[in-house]
């Protein structure tokens, strides 16, 4: 009994030591990779204002060191996206030294170009380091722009068969034109009823997407009610914009009723009327000269 226990004794004692060295190494490789490896982190990206085409915005992005010694020529760089660009600044910012623990902030002036589409943009940022030994490090983290673009539509009164002195039942046709340089889809317009009219068509027309400079209309029959000198026409346009966020606008377009004659149209039955009177000018005109031209012959035959 006495002879295992000095065995076991010895044993555990050539075995320690390699279990401590064991221990002592993952300790140390853990350190290791914690001083020399990849220890840059982005602790928060912020842009304000938003990016809309043609505006200027700042973009700070804040580093931190996550290692236990210091970082040395960090160059941090974006790789933007062809809608973005850096304005009176360049996409490379360079830092000296960073301690262990240390935050920085890199601002960053960007202007999204005049022509570029509402939508999100991812981009790169870049970052180049060596460590407190010379290693050199790369970290290469993905960040996303998003653009905005606040639809622009203008709304009118394209034409209409509604007249004073006419029938009180007509057409009107409104065009809506999409004038900012952001799409829009699930466009869908609506006429209001009115004290004005009764609508005798459907109230409401989905027309889809409309694009940027693009142009489209709908039209309505009503029947105008009696008495009326001007009509007064609520829209109401709903749409959505390339990141699907909601709009909806309220238009009130105003159309003054004029007789066909202010507007410069002649009645069919004018027509008719001034076509018989020519007419009649003309046969009087030509049985006058064959009257006449009868009448000569006989002086002329007397002679």
């Amino acid at each position: 009994m006495r002879k295992n226990i000095l065995v076991f004794g010895i044993l555990l004692m050539l075995i320690l030591p390699i279990v401590l060295a064991q221990t002592e190494s993952l300790t140390v490789g853990r350190d290791n990779r914690l001083r020399f490896g990849h220890v840059l982190y982005v602790q928060n990206i912020t842009i304000s204002p938003e990016l809309s085409p043609g505006s200027a915005s700042v973009l700070k992005i804040t580093l931190g060191n996550s290692g236990q010694d210091f970082i040395k020529d960090l160059r941090a760089r974006l790789d933007l996206p062809s809608q973005i660009a850096p304005l009176k600044d360049v996409a490379q910012k360079k830092l000296s030294q960073m301690d262990a623990g240390q935050e920085v902030d890199l601002s960053f002036d960007l202007v999204a170009l005049p022509d570029a589409k509402a939508g999100i943009y991812k981009a790169s940022l870049i970052l180049d380091y060596v460590n407190f030994i010379g290693d050199e490090r790369q970290d290469n983290e993905t960040i996303s722009f998003v653009i905005t673009s606040n639809p622009k539509l203008f709304t009118g009164i394209k034409e209409s068969t509604i007249y004073k002195d006419a029938s009180d039942l007509g057409d009107v046709t409104f065009e809506i034109v999409n004038e900012d340089v952001a799409d829009i889809k699930f466009l869908s317009i609506e006429l209001a009823d009115s004290p004005d009219y009764d609508i005798i068509s459907n109230n409401r027309f989905y027309i889809g997407d409309l694009d940027s400079g693009d142009t489209t209309t709908s039209t309505f029959k009503i029947k105008v009610l009696p008495n009326k000198d001007n009509i007064t026409f609520p829209l109401k346009l709903l749409y959505k914009d390339t990141l699907n966020k909601d709009y909806s606008s309220q238009e009130n377009l105003v159309l003054d009723l004029k007789t066909k004659k202010e507007l410069g149209f002649v009645d069919g039955n004018s027509w008719v009327f001034t076509l018989i009177f020519l007419l009649v000018i003309v046969a009087a005109i030509y049985l006058s000269y064959r009257h006449g031209k009868r009448k000569r012959r006989k002086i002329d035959e007397t002679i």
